[in-house]
This record gives structure tokens, C-alpha cells and sequence, in this order.
């Protein structure tokens, strides 16, 4: 997924991926340079089998809340972001947004 984001840095995102915020790390963290724009929050889980996915999407997302992963986005002055977490099993994949 780091590598899909590779077009967005260097222009107007910063993009980073298992850092600290809040109480724990990150999955993949996009900050726009401007303010005033949307910055992306996304966390991502395996599941074990295409049941699991829909939990596990929302543990993901669950996990953001929980952990204040959208802490430097604040620190930075971003006030809006959007937020996913993101499950997959082999090459099939849930997204649940906040």
C-alpha cells in the first residue's frame, strides 16, 4: 500500500507509515502539506478467512479511535481525516471508513 502512495510524495502529502501517534503506530498516514485539505488514517488487518473480514475491518478502524492515531494530524493543524480500516484475506478485501 506504501507503494500505491508513491505519487503523493513530494507534491502536496507527506506520507508515513508505522509511526507513533497517540498510543501506538500507525499503519499508513497521510498529511496533506495545506491544511485546509483531508488527511487519510488507514490501518490494515489479515483475517484468517473471508468470514473474519468484516470484524476485523472494524477492529482496524476501532484501533484508530482507540489509540489516537489521528493525534499528529492534530499537532500538525489538520482538521479533517478520514479514516479507514482495511481487512484482506488473500487477494479479496473489506474497507470501513469512519
Amino acid at each position: 500500500m506504501l507503494g500505491l502512495t508513491a505519487l503523493l510524495r513530494g507534491s502536496d502529502y507527506v506520507v508515513e507509515s508505522n509511526r507513533e501517534s497517540g498510543y501506538g503506530r500507525f499503519d499508513l498516514d497521510i498529511f496533506p502539506k495545506e491544511t485546509e485539505k483531508a488527511g487519510v488514517i488507514m490501518e490494515f488487518k489479515a483475517a484468517a478467512d473471508e468470514e473474519e473480514m468484516e470484524a476485523k475491518a472494524k477492529e482496524a478502524l476501532m484501533q484508530i479511535e482507540t489509540r489516537r492515531y489521528d493525534t499528529e494530524s492534530q499537532k500538525r493543524g489538520i482538521k479533517t481525516v478520514w479514516k479507514y480500516g482495511i481487512a484482506f484475506c488473500g487477494k479479496k478485501v473489506v474497507v470501513r471508513s469512519s
